[in-house]
C-alpha cells in the first residue's frame, strides 16, 4: 500500500551546517521518492516538530504550514488509492510526480473533475521557491538560489514580517522595487539582477505548473509597461576585472609575509593554468595530474579541459602538494569555500605592511583583487600579446569559439592553446630574465 510520511533527510546538510532538508517520503512498490518541504531543520528542531505535530506542543506558523501540506498530500494519495490511480503508478518516483502535479494544480477530487477554482496568489512563495531551488542539478546554481532566499528572509524580517507566510500575491511590482532598493547599498546592479532573475524564474515555473498568479515582471521593454511592472536592470558596462601584464609581474615578484605568500602563489597558479576556476583547482585530485597535463571537467559548465602544466605551475603545485587533494588547502579545510574566503581577503590586502599587526601601514595594491580576476587576467594578457580571438575563446571555453574556422583543425587546437599559454607565462616571467 502506498504511504507518505515526514522525514529529516540527514544524507546532505545545508552548507556544512547541522541543518538537514525536511522531506515528505513517498513509499511505493518497495521504492522511496522524496518531496522537499522547503525547510531545513537540525535534530533538535526535528524532535520539536514531531512533538508539535502529535499535539504535545503548540504549533507555530512554520509547523502549521508543514502540517497543512502533509495533510493535503495524504488526502490526494487517498484519492489516488481509492480511484486505482496509485496502483497504476510504475514507481515511487512516478507516484511522487503525480502527487506534486495534483498538489500544484490544487486537485480536490478525482482527476477527471479538473482543477479547483482557487486563488493561487495566496500560495506561499518560499516553500515553492525552495522546491525549485532543490531541483537544480548543479550545486553552484543551488547556492546562488540560496543566497537570494536568505536575502528575501532578511528583508521580510527587517520589515517585521514573517518570510514563511510571504505569498505570490504580495510580490508585486511595488514589492520588487522596494526589495531592489533595500539591496542596493550592499549589492551592485548585476548582483541585484541575479536575485531578481531567480525570483522571476520561480514565478515562471509556478505559472507553467498552472498556478493562477499575477506576473509582476515586465515582459517588454516599453516605458509604459515598466511603470506597471518591474523591469530587471543590468549593468550595461561592467567593470573589467583583470590585472595588466605589468601588474601581474608586480604581484608575482612582491615580497610578502608568509601568511600571504601562499594565497599569492595560488592566484599565480590559477593564471598559469589558463585562468582555472578556484573550485576546479582546489578540489582537483592527484590522479587528475597525468602525463604533464591537468585533466578536469569545469564544475560550472561540465566542459572537459586538458591544460599543459608548465614548469612555473608545476613548481607551485610541488610547493603546496596535498594528499587527498592535488593541493593542500582542501586537506586542511572541509569546504573549499572557507579557504577561498581567506584567500580573497588576503589578496585584497597585498601591499599593506604588517610589521605591527595592530597598526598595519600602507595601501593595498589591488583593493578589489579576487580569484575571479585570474581568468580575466589570462584572457586580457593573451589578447594584448596578439593571441587570436578564437584561440583565446577556446582556451576560456567560450561557446562562441566552437563555431570558428579553427574547429576544422580540432586535432591541433590543444597545441595552439598550449602555445598561447606559454606565450602568456613567458611575458609574465620576463622580469626574471
Amino acid at each position: 500500500m502506498p504511504k507518505i510520511s515526514l522525514k529529516l533527510d540527514t544524507r546532505r546538510s545545508l552548507d556544512g551546517t547541522d541543518s538537514y532538508p525536511l522531506v515528505f517520503t513517498v513509499s511505493h512498490k518497495g521504492q522511496t521518492a522524496f518531496i522537499p518541504s522547503g525547510y531545513h531543520l537540525n535534530e533538535s528542531q526535528w524532535i520539536d516538530l514531531q512533538a508539535m505535530l502529535e499535539g504535545q506542543r503548540r504549533k507555530g506558523v512554520r509547523e502549521k504550514i508543514i502540517e497543512e501540506k502533509f495533510e493535503r498530500l495524504k488526502r490526494i494519495l487517498e484519492l489516488f488509492i481509492v480511484g486505482g490511480k496509485a496502483a497504476r503508478a510504475e514507481s515511487a518516483t512516478v507516484l511522487r510526480n503525480m502527487l506534486l502535479e495534483a498538489d500544484r494544480n490544487n486537485l480536490v477530487g478525482e482527476p477527471s473533475q479538473g482543477r479547483a477554482e482557487v486563488k493561487d496568489s495566496s500560495s506561499r512563495f518560499l516553500p515553492y521557491y525552495t522546491s525549485i531551488m532543490e531541483d537544480q542539478l548543479k550545486k553552484g546554481t543551488r547556492d546562488i538560489y540560496l543566497r537570494t532566499k536568505k536575502l528575501i528572509e532578511r528583508y521580510c524580517q527587517e520589515k517585521g514580517e514573517d518570510p514563511d507566510v510571504l505569498t505570490f500575491g504580495e510580490i508585486d511590482a511595488g514589492w520588487l522595487r522596494s526589495f531592489d532598493e533595500w539591496m542596493s547599498p550592499t549589492n551592485g546592479v548585476n548582483s541585484r539582477s541575479i536575485n531578481m532573475r531567480n525570483i522571476r524564474a520561480v514565478f515562471n515555473a509556478a505559472i507553467e505548473d498552472g498556478l493562477k498568479i499575477e506576473y509582476p515582471f515586465s515582459r517588454v521593454s516599453s516605458r509604459r509597461d515598466g511603470r506597471k511592472k518591474f523591469r530587471i536592470e543590468s549593468d550595461k558596462h561592467p567593470r573589467k576585472r583583470a590585472l595588466t601584464l605589468e601588474q601581474v609581474r608586480v604581484l608575482k615578484d612582491i615580497e610578502l609575509p608568509e601568511w600571504q605568500r601562499e594565497y599569492r602563489d595560488m592566484f599565480m597558479l590559477m593564471v598559469y593554468l589558463i585562468g582555472i576556476n578556484a573550485v576546479d583547482l582546489l578540489t582537483a585530485r592527484p590522479s587528475q595530474l597525468r602525463s604533464g597535463r591537468l585533466e578536469y571537467d569545469r564544475r560550472k559548465t561540465g566542459t572537459p579541459y586538458s591544460i599543459k602544466v608548465e614548469p612555473e605551475a608545476l613548481a607551485i603545485i610541488k610547493r603546496y602538494r596535498g594528499k587527498s587533494f592535488l593541493l593542500s588547502p582542501c586537506d586542511r579545510y572541509k569546504d573549499y569555500r572557507n579557504y577561498l574566503h581567506h584567500m580573497n581577503d588576503a589578496l585584497k590586502k597585498i601591499g599593506i605592511h604588517y610589521e605591527n599587526r595592530q597598526r598595519p601601514s600602507g595601501e593595498p595594491l589591488f583593493p578589489e583583487l579576487s580569484t575571479y580576476w585570474a581568468r580575466h587576467t589570462w584572457s586580457s594578457v593573451a589578447a594584448n600579446l596578439g593571441v587570436a580571438k578564437d584561440i583565446n575563446g577556446k582556451a576560456m571555453g567560450h561557446a562562441w569559439a566552437s563555431d570558428t574556422v579553427t574547429d576544422i583543425y580540432i586535432s591541433i587546437d590543444p597545441i595552439l592553446i598550449d602555445n598561447a599559454n606559454r606565450k602568456v607565462i613567458d611575458a609574465i616571467c620576463l622580469s626574471n630574465e
